[in-house]
């Protein structure tokens, strides 16, 4: 049991269980009769839970093309928002008062249970997909027995207004490793060097700060963001030139990089679902915002940068 909670390859039972979900959420769909894109949204579903389920088992080729295909139904509008089941708001209140701080719950399975399995030195993310069981199960225990197509429909609603940024996190996950993989490094910092004068401790800081915001604003991703960067600029010049502490300056440009995430709509799971998930009109107001803190933040990574990893 131990060593199925600390493989990374059991997460893929978790990703199981999450295209049967979304398989769910396509069949929901083609029931919702008053769906105006009924069709394409639940083929956008029903694909990617496919994905899901199918996983390496699909040949890659074939798995690309379904991912192109699920991208251009969401590009031209054929995914979207339908009619879900509504409660009342007495029966919110009544339900509130009598489970009461049970509510939060579910919440704290989830991340309880990750933080649990990582100070056990078992795999967190087979953590996290334990506690999201648990907590569709204590939903199961708190509402009647008949509301489990309910429960359900909830989760299709939260995840249509989502939509296609549901799927983004991953995919440019995968994006950043393919572009390490390739060599995408090399030719950025070659293009950083023929701007910046490397030799110069402080532009080098800056040039590997900038690249770390602006490729993760590119990738909406830092992680991704930080392989291709890091091969490129942070190892064989900041810290093989300069000779930069390597534990230090590596913390310091991910969280530069985090900082060109405050900045983009391709980090969609921050800055475009809460907008649509609060019904914000304008879809960018998230980034707006926060547009001034990151960048202040950006210019504070330089200094400390240079006084910290040195």
């Amino acid at each position: 049991m131990r060593a199925f909670l600390s493989s990374g390859s059991s997460l893929e039972y978790f990703y199981i269980i999450t295209g049967v979900i979304t398989l769910f959420f396509a069949l929901l769909t083609l029931k919702d009769e008053k769906h105006p894109q009924k069709m394409g949204t639940a083929i956008f579903w029903g694909v990617l839970g496919i994905i899901f389920i199918g996983g390496d088992r699909i040949p890659p080729l074939v798995s690309g093309i379904m991912v192109i295909f699920i991208a251009l139904l969401a590009g031209i509008g054929k995914v979207g928002k339908g009619n879900y089941y509504k409660t009342t708001a007495e029966f919110q209140k009544k339900r509130r008062d009598e489970l009461g701080n049970r509510l939060l719950l579910p919440i704290f399975a989830i991340s309880g249970m990750a933080i649990v399995f990582a100070l056990l030195n078992l795999h967190p993310l087979v953590g996290f997909g334990v506690g999201s069981v648990l907590a569709l199960l204590m939903a199961l225990i708190y509402v009647p027995r008949d509301s489990f197509m309910h429960i359900m429909d909830a989760g299709r609603e939260t995840s249509d207004h989502i939509g296609w940024a549901l799927i983004l996190p991953p995919y440019l996950a995968a994006l950043g490793k393919l572009f390490a993989t390739a060599g995408v490094g090399d030719i950025v910092a070659t293009g950083f060097t023929a701007v910046f004068p490397m030799e110069n401790q402080i532009w080098a800081l800056v040039a590997y700060a900038l690249g770390m915001a602006v490729f993760t604003m590119i990738m909406g991703n830092a992680f991704a963001a930080f392989a291709v960067i890091t091969a490129g600029i942070g190892v064989p010049i900041v810290i093989g030139m300069h000779g930069a502490d390597p534990a230090t300056i590596g913390v310091l440009a991910m969280s530069a990089g985090y900082c060109g995430t405050l900045l983009t709509p391709m980090a969609a799971n921050f800055n475009i679902v809460p907008a649509a998930l609060l019904d914000i009109r304008d879809e960018y107001k998230v980034i707006k915002v926060q547009a001034s803190i990151a960048l202040l933040l950006w210019g504070t990574h330089i200094v400390l940068m240079k006084y910290m990893a040195f």
